[in-house]
């Protein structure tokens, strides 16, 4: 419910600051991109002392899908540790290591910016998503065969920020071209 009271504020600012009489989609996007970003902040203040890197972590995401395999999400982790000294809890990280990998998914599973998604006929949807907090311990080596079959979800707090991150490289590239 925070959360959305604060989407909602950075609704109504962004229609106060544009002199808008309603909220429209350019309200909505802008008031999501500065929502997003705050998300970010708030996983990077909480977990900083866990992980020093965790921002520069989540921006590597910026280049993938949005719902990956597992197997690309691991592929993807396998490389993260390259792209500086990177520590968990004071564990120091190496690229190509399955147990580093699976630390880097646990803390942006414990962080809520990763979930994994599960089949589930029960559900009215199908499928239930895997918070940290409903199973702290699914994101583990042991578990390796059920984080196999899940399918992993970045989650829609953190996307408009990512996009962000993928635009801006982008243009980048274009204006150096």
């Amino acid at each position: 419910p925070r959360d959305a009271i604060q989407l909602i504020r950075n609704m109504i600012d962004a229609a106060k600051q544009r002199k808008a009489i309603q909220i429209g989609s350019e309200e909505a996007r802008i008031a999501m991109k500065t929502y997003s970003s705050e998300r970010v902040d708030d996983v990077v203040n909480e977990f900083s002392l866990d992980c020093k890197s965790i921002r520069e972590i989540i921006n590597t995401f910026a280049d993938l899908v949005f719902e990956s395999s597992f197997e690309e999400i691991r592929n993807h982790l396998l490389t993260v540790p390259s792209i500086a000294s990177i520590q968990i809890r004071g564990d120091q990280l190496h690229p190509n290591s399955d147990g580093d990998a699976i630390l880097i998914l646990r803390l942006l599973h414990e962080a809520g910016f990763i979930n994994p998604r599960l089949n589930d006929a029960s559900k009215s949807r199908g499928f239930m998503h895997i918070l940290f907090h409903d199973d702290p311990n699914f994101v583990k080596l042991e578990n390796w065969n059920a984080m196999q079959a899940a399918k992993w979800e970045v989650h829609p707090a953190f996307r408009t920020y990512l996009m962000g991150i993928r635009d801006a490289r982008l243009n980048r590239k274009k204006s150096s071209s």
